[in-house]
C-alpha cells in the first residue's frame, strides 16, 4: 500500500532525520530561521522525495549500499553535487553506498529517488533506449537532449 505525505520542519535535524534510509548532516550557511518542506511518496519498489529548503546549506548524504539513489535539482539554481554543478534535467546517480556532498547557495528545491538497481536499469532503458551500469562512484546522468525534448512534449517544462 502506498504511503506518503508532506511534512514541514523548522529544525534542520528533524528535516535530515525524515529522509529515511539516508544519513544526512546539514550545515546551514545562511542567516535566518530554517524552514523546509518534505514531500514523501513510498511505493512498492520506489521511494520519492521532494525537498524545499529556504536557506543556503551544505549537506553530506551517506547512502546505504542498496538501493540505488538519484538526486537532482528541481529549480533553476545551480547547486554543486559531489563538487560538480548540476543543471536542472540532470541527476546524480549514487550506487553502492557512495556518499554525496550537496551545496546550495540559496533557497532550493531538490529531489531524491531510491530504487533497486534492476528497476533503474529497466526504467532508464525504457526512457532513453540506452543501457546504464551502476558503479560505486557517483556520476551525473542526463537523458540525451532529443529524448528529453520528445519526453517533455517538445517544449521545456517548468517545475513550480
Amino acid at each position: 500500500m502506498p504511503e506518503g505525505g508532506t511534512f514541514t520542519f523548522t529544525d534542520p535535524d528533524g528535516f535530515a532525520a525524515a529522509l529515511a534510509d539516508t544519513s544526512v548532516s546539514l550545515t546551514i550557511t545562511g542567516v535566518g530561521d530554517f524552514k523546509s518542506r518534505l514531500t514523501r511518496l513510498v511505493l512498492k519498489s520506489v521511494k520519492l522525495y521532494r525537498c524545499f529548503e529556504d536557506l543556503p546549506r551544505i549537506a553530506y548524504l551517506s547512502f546505504p549500499p542498496e538501493p540505488v539513489f538519484l538526486s537532482f535539482p528541481l529549480d533553476s539554481t545551480l547547486p554543486l553535487f559531489a563538487g560538480i554543478a548540476v543543471r536542472n534535467g540532470s541527476m546524480v546517480l549514487n550506487g553502492g553506498g557512495e556518499p554525496l556532498h550537496q551545496c546550495f547557495h540559496g533557497a532550493c528545491q531538490w529531489g531524491l529517488i531510491a530504487l533497486s538497481n534492476e528497476r533503474l536499469t529497466s526504467c532508464y532503458k525504457a526512457l532513453t533506449g540506452q543501457t546504464i551500469t551502476v558503479s560505486r562512484e557517483s556520476r551525473i546522468i542526463s537523458a540525451p537532449r532529443a529524448k528529453a525534448i520528445k519526453f517533455s512534449g517538445g517544449r521545456r517544462q517548468k517545475v513550480d
